[in-house]
């Protein structure tokens, strides 16, 4: 496997190729590969042996790296040792990414918190190079595996009922089409992970209603969204709000997908600021997550031309 960290800045580093003039290796002893530390709940009773368990909680969880960042002695060990430490920070988390042989992907996201008191027995330049024992924490504490995406949902084409083509065309009758602006979508969605997945939505305009959700929970979304905008509704417990963007657009004039296929919203609403249309969600609003390793139908419905694409991360207790 090959591991990447990504600093707060958008930098990356190796973590892995020791065969190279200069880098950052990650020694034996690296913690917060694999499960993670589960507080159990238990409610006893003097009249009975052993206990009941009531549920289970993880903790932030402690990352420990032992490093070593070598280069050349003297200033070009200063200059990369000194770069490599500016993406240490603790208010600014940065991103350690493991990938397998297969290409798959898992990342976990990290602050950092000290360096173990590091001691200097000998000047990193003068040998070009220095080992550290750096500590860090995950507020979330589960590794995220690759997004699952499901393609944009809209409604299809309208047809002409009695001349069976296209609505521009004569037909053989009166006018007549059939369906209205609205459609369901019967797409399912998968978690692989270990623990609870809560799906975001992205409803693209134009769409002047829309309702959302799955196994029968539903959030119905009595918004009109314009041509060139997107409302992105996050179900997470530490979210649960509907934020408004711009639509990026492609060549064709149609939602512009990033490499995952995500249909891409730029210049996103910050909660409780201008765009924050959370509170104008309807009167049916049911959260619901996809549990783990279950595959579920979605619930999705759009008044207008535009496309609804649900979306989750999946949470896996071990780097792999």
């Amino acid at each position: 496997m090959s591991h990447t960290w990504v600093g707060w800045d958008g930098s990356v580093w190796d973590l892995t190729g020791d065969r190279v003039p200069t880098g950052v290796l990650l020694q034996r002893g690296a913690r917060a590969l694999g499960a993670p530390v589960v507080e159990h709940h238990l409610s006893r009773s003097p009249a009975l042996h052993g206990a009941r368990w009531r549920g289970g909680h993880v903790d932030v969880r402690e990352v420990y790296w032992p490093v070593k960042v070598y280069a050349g002695p003297g200033q070009e060990w200063l200059d990369y040792d000194s770069a490599f430490w500016r993406t240490m920070r603790a208010d600014q988390p940065g991103t350690w990414v493991v990938t397998q042989p297969s290409g798959e992907q898992r990342s976990l996201r990290w602050r950092f918190v000290d360096d173990g008191g590091h001691a200097v027995e000998a000047p990193g330049e003068a040998f070009g190079q220095q080992l550290y024992g750096i500590r860090g924490m995950a507020e979330q504490p589960f590794w995220e595996g690759r997004s699952v995406v499901v393609p944009p949902l809209g409604n299809p084409p309208r047809r002409n009922f009695f001349g069976g083509g296209d609505p521009a065309l004569r037909g053989y009758g009166p006018p007549f089409f059939i369906g209205s602006g609205a459609s369901a979508s019967r797409a399912r969605i998968d978690n692989p992970g270990d623990h609870d997945a809560w799906p975001e939505y992205v409803i693209a305009g134009p769409v002047t209603s829309a309702t959302v959700g799955l196994g029968g929970r539903l959030v119905e979304v009595p918004l009109v969204v314009q041509a060139g905008r997107a409302l992105v509704i996050d179900t997470a417990p530490d979210a649960q709000w509907a934020l408004e963007g711009d639509l990026a657009l492609d060549e064709s004039g149609g939602p512009q997908l990033d490499e995952e296929g995500r249909i891409v919203v730029t210049d996103l609403a910050v909660p409780g600021g201008p765009g924050d249309r959370t509170r104008e969600l309807g009167s049916r609003v049911e959260w619901a997550p996809v549990p783990p390793g279950a595959r579920v139908p979605l619930q999705t419905a759009i008044v207008g031309t535009g496309a609804v694409q649900p979306s989750l991360t999946p949470l896996h207790n071990r780097a792999w």
